[in-house]
């Protein structure tokens, strides 16, 4: 129970209840009296420096911080309006609540000939990567597709060390990479214009 009914300062007074010096586990979503509670955030910005909180590798972090600033006040969100269309079209059916899921669709329809290769082995169950044919896909595409394995099925084909090097992962694939631990960590919300909210 919260004694406040401001959102910003209900975030304040759950940090106030916290243990000193104490890190807490989990991944920020706390279950309060029967509604789960995420803090709210200004922008996309800040969901994506708390979605990769986790990650202190420091070549991670100077290239995050390096791509946010090259940024501006602009973080892509979508590569192109068929993106979006195919993302929103995919995930109708698919539960609000399996972050993962909603993730790897990202990534998956981020790319044309990875969105043409992987359309219709999205189901509304799950998604059958190894049914996916990945001979004619560009660099690009082979990197979201291994991208979106490793949100969805715990895989490990990419390392932090592969995200920090600027040859290997170019700056639009970390964005949507990065946009993509948003969205497994705080849900649709993460990749949403502020206007739209």
């Amino acid at each position: 129970m919260f004694f406040t009914e401001d959102e910003d300062l209900r975030e304040l007074e759950f940090l106030m209840r916290g243990v000193p010096n104490f890190k807490p586990r989990g991944h920020g979503i706390v279950v309060v009296c029967g509604f789960k509670y995420i803090p709210m955030y200004e922008t996309r910005k800040q969901l994506i420096v708390m979605a990769t909180q986790n990650i202190r590798h420091p070549a991670f972090r100077k290239r995050l911080n390096d791509y946010l600033l090259e940024r501006g006040e602009y973080v892509m969100d979508f590569v192109s309006e068929r993106h979006r269309g195919t993302f929103e079209k995919k995930i109708r059916k698919v539960d609000p609540q399996n972050h993962k899921m909603i993730a790897a669709i990202y990534l998956l329809t981020a790319d044309y000939k990875l969105q043409r290769a992987s359309y219709k082995y999205i189901r509304n169950n799950g998604i059958l990567f190894n049914r996916i044919y990945t001979r004619n896909l560009s660099y690009k595409g082979y990197t979201l597709l291994c991208a979106a394995k490793d949100m969805y099925l715990g895989t490990k084909y990419m390392t932090v060390s592969d995200l920090c090097d600027k040859q290997l992962i170019y700056p639009e694939t970390f964005g949507l990479i990065c946009n993509a631990m948003g969205i497994k960590r705080f849900g649709i919300r993460a990749i949403k214009n502020e206007r739209e909210e």
